[in-house]
């Protein structure tokens, strides 16, 4: 049986990737504090990587109706990878 597209859906699908674009401006933050800081490593590299996830949830919210329930599965992996980034790059909390 195919879910069809809804208000919920929408409202869901707006929020994660809401969501994933403030994980990316704060692992974007936490990259450029690092790297003030004098820290050494591949913050090209990770911004890129962060750059990649960005474009995607953009292609997504612009090209893609987000009441429709699949788009979830896809917003749901980019939230992941946004997630690893960030924590990376974020102070761990104790």
């Amino acid at each position: 049986m195919f879910k069809t597209a809804s208000y919920e859906s929408f409202d869901a699908n707006a929020t994660v990737a809401e969501e994933i674009v403030a994980k990316v401006a704060s692992a974007n933050d936490a990259i450029d504090r690092l790297v003030s800081a004098g820290k050494r490593f591949d913050s090209v590299r990770a911004k890129a990587d962060l750059h990649k996830i960005a474009s995607k949830v953009a292609e997504i919210t612009q090209n893609v109706d987000l009441a429709q329930p699949w788009v979830a599965n896809d917003l749901a992996a980019l939230s992941k990878q946004a997630a690893h980034i960030q924590g990376l790059f974020e102070p761990k909390e104790v």
